[in-house]
Formats: structure tokens, C-alpha cells, sequence
């Protein structure tokens, strides 16, 4: 097995090409020869043509002879014909074309212009057009062995093509890999930047004013599961006290029965605009008392129970040190928020927690995008030995020679 370097392969295979096809390229180079050089002769002929009318006279026939020979000389100027010795269907196909173009131009202005010179110049007609006959014929003999004779040669040369494809798939890969160093390169840089603003908050959050706030919001909430606890133990009693006020004409005492339910809405709340003496919630209390005497069933034990808690709420404040103590860590909390507002914490507190949000969904989707990255440079490379593969067996079936393309990545 041959090792061939990329930049090589076309080099190889051009030499390969050449080799197998030799014959038939030195055919094909001597038709294009050929018509080459009737093409000349052809341009020769307008010119000796153009030499014998009188450019001092402007008639008919003159303008039309000098259009004539204008438009077909302008037509083979503009043609290269492909030079050197390899020959290839590509120089083939683009001479044919410039045939069509030439015997289209032939055509069009010979209908034309011809017949209005054609008397005054029969001898020089004559010739041209002896020698547009040939190059037809000669045309048709280029068409026939490039279609019938050349299909292998074109398929060869086509596999060149490979070429510039395996470029592609080697820059479609060296990109990916670019944009993994790139979004490996930014991911780390936010982490360090995200890093850097958590230690900001941790410093803000250890300010004594913060520490503070934090410890009174959890004393509040403490303080109301506390208060809510107690609250639930008179629960079905103010749920069966509720049916009663229901199927009841009659207004309770103390508290009327819009003030009652409005109360129960929302319990904790009401207890606490109540205040610590919460006259509203005792004078409630009161009513359910008379209802456990006469209207609420309950066993007698849990009956007991019952009045014995409501009692104390209600004739010994036992809700009072807790609403105190509620309301006390609110205004605390409050005033530290007001102090911490004034010292700017807060807000600093705020644009960070925001910038760290902004960060850390910049640092996800750079997570994705990179993830997505690396799957795309496993594809890159899985297409690509496929396709080296495949192409190093087109180029054995052609040479009978194994190689090993190898590639720069």
C-alpha cells in the first residue's frame, strides 16, 4: 500500500489518467488540433474576405459583408482553445460548445447578410463555406467519440472532483473543531466570571444587615407555622360554628355574621391585623363556646378538650405571646429592609442575582451549543473516512494499486 499525501492524490491521479487513457487522449488531441486549425484557416478566409471590400464605400452589400465577418471572427475570438497535451472531456465538451455557438452564428448571420453580398464574393463564399462544412463534419466526428468513446475517460477524470470534496469535508471538520475551542474557551471564561459574582453575593449575603433580615424571615415563618398550629386545633369547631351561622336567623353576639366569615377568610391573617389581644377572634370565641353547649354534637371528651383550648384563647391570651413575638420579628425584618435599601445592598444584591441568571443561561446554551458541536465533528469524521474509503477503492478498481489517502486534521 502506497501512503499519498492529499495535496498529492491529484498529481497521481492525473498521471494514472493519462497513463491507462493514452490512446484515446492522443486521439482526442489530434481532433481538437484539427479543428483548431480549420478554425484558423476559417478566420483567414473572413480576413482575405474583409481585405476586398472597399471600406470607402457604404452600400448594401458592403455593410452587409462587414457584419458578416465581424459577427463570426468575434465569435472565435472570444475562444481559447485548451492547450497542452492532456486532453480531457472537459476540453472536449467546451469545444463542442463553442461549435454550436459557432455554427448557431454561422446560421444566423449567413441567412442574413449572404444572400445581399453573396454575388460580389461568390469565390470567397464558396470557400468559407466549404471549410464551415468541414468543421461540421468534423464536429460530428468530436461529438460521437467523446460520447462513445470517452465515457471512461470522463468518469476518471470526474474522480478528481473527489478531491476538492474531501477539502471540503477537512475544512467543514477543522471548523467544527475551531468552534468546540472557541466554545470551550467561553464556557470557561464564564465560569470563572459566574464564580466570581456567586463570591460577590456570598460577601453581600454575609452583611451583618442581611444576616439579619435572613434570620428574622425565618423566625417569622416559624412564628406563623407556630400560630397556625394553634389556630388548627379549634379548626372543626369554627367549620361546624360556620353551619350553625348558615341555618341561623339570629346574629351572634359581639361579632355579626358578615364580620365573622370575612374573619375566617383567611384566619392567621385576620388574627394578626386583630392584634395580640385579638378582641374580634374572643368575641368569636365566645359564640363558638355557646354552640358547643348547644348546637355543635361532639363526644363529650373531645367536647372537654376543645373548650379547654378555646377558653385559654379566649380568657387567657394563650395566642398573645406568639402574635407579640410575630409582630416584633415583622417590624425587625422591616426596619432591616429599609437599612439595607439605604446602605444599596438590596439593589446590589438584585443586579447580581440578574447577572448571574444572564450568565448562567449564556454558560447553558454555550453547554448545548457545544455538545452539539462535538456530536457534528463525530459525523464530520465518521462521513469522512467513509467517504476516503470509498474513493480508495475507486482509485484500486482504476490503478490496481492500493493507497492510503492520508489527510491533515
Amino acid at each position: 500500500m502506497v501512503d499519498i499525501p492529499l495535496e498529492d492524490l491529484g498529481k497521481f491521479l492525473d498521471d494514472i489518467i493519462a497513463d491507462r487513457f493514452k490512446k484515446l487522449k492522443k486521439i482526442g488531441k489530434k481532433m481538437l488540433d484539427d479543428i483548431h486549425e480549420d478554425i484558423k484557416y476559417i478566420y483567414d478566409q473572413l480576413d482575405t474576405l474583409g481585405k476586398k471590400i472597399n471600406p470607402d464605400k457604404d452600400d448594401l452589400v458592403t455593410r452587409a459583408a462587414t457584419r458578416f465577418i465581424s459577427g463570426m471572427q468575434t465569435e472565435i475570438n472570444d475562444f481559447e482553445f485548451p492547450s497542452g497535451n492532456q486532453v480531457t472531456y472537459a476540453d472536449l465538451k467546451k469545444v463542442l460548445d463553442f461549435l454550436l455557438g459557432l455554427f448557431n452564428n454561422y446560421n444566423d448571420n449567413g441567412k442574413k447578410w449572404i444572400p445581399k453580398f453573396r454575388e460580389e464574393y461568390k469565390l470567397e463564399i464558396k470557400t468559407i463555406e466549404s471549410s464551415v462544412m468541414r468543421v461540421f463534419r468534423l464536429n460530428g466526428e468530436l461529438d460521437r467519440f467523446s460520447r462513445a468513446k470517452y465515457g471512461d475517460v470522463k468518469n476518471a477524470e470526474d474522480m478528481t472532483d473527489k478531491i476538492e470534496k474531501l477539502n471540503e469535508m477537512i475544512e467543514k471538520y477543522n471548523e467544527d473543531r475551531k468552534k468546540i475551542d472557541e466554545l470551550t474557551a467561553t464556557i470557561e471564561q464564564l465560569k470563572g466570571e459566574l464564580e466570581d459574582l456567586e463570591n460577590q453575593m456570598l460577601e453581600l449575603e454575609h452583611d451583618p444587615l442581611v444576616e439579619e433580615q435572613n434570620r428574622c424571615f425565618r423566625e417569622e415563618n416559624t412564628l406563623k407555622q407556630q400560630i397556625q398550629q394553634e389556630l388548627s386545633k379549634i379548626k372543626k369547631s369554627i367549620k361546624k360554628f360556620e353551619k350553625v351561622l348558615d341555618s341561623s336567623p339570629a346574629e351572634p353576639r359581639y361579632v355579626s355574621k358578615k364580620e365573622t366569615k370575612d374573619y375566617f377568610k383567611n384566619l392567621f391573617e385576620s388574627l394578626i391585623v386583630d392584634g395580640p389581644e385579638y378582641p374580634k377572634l374572643r368575641g368569636i370565641l365566645e359564640n363558638i363556646l355557646g354552640s358547643l353547649q348547644d348546637e355543635v354534637q361532639l363526644k363529650d371528651d373531645k367536647k372537654e378538650k376543645v373548650q379547654d383550648i378555646i377558653k385559654a384563647m379566649k380568657d387567657e391570651y394563650s395566642l398573645k405571646p406568639l402574635i407579640e413575638a410575630y409582630l416584633a420579628v415583622v417590624e425587625n425584618r422591616k426596619a432591616c429592609v429599609l437599612d439595607i435599601q439605604e446602605k444599596g445592598t438590596s439593589r446590589k444584591i438584585a443586579v447580581l442575582k440578574q447577572k448571574i441568571s444572564d450568565m448562567t443561561m449564556q454558560k447553558n446554551h454555550a453547554e448545548a451549543d457545544l455538545q452539539h458541536e462535538k456530536e457534528n465533528v463525530v459525523n464530520s469524521l465518521s462521513k469522512m473516512k467513509a467517504f476516503k474509503e470509498n474513493f480508495e477503492k475507486e482509485i484500486f478498481e482504476l490503478s490496481k494499486q492500493k493507497i492510503n489517502i492520508q489527510l491533515e486534521i
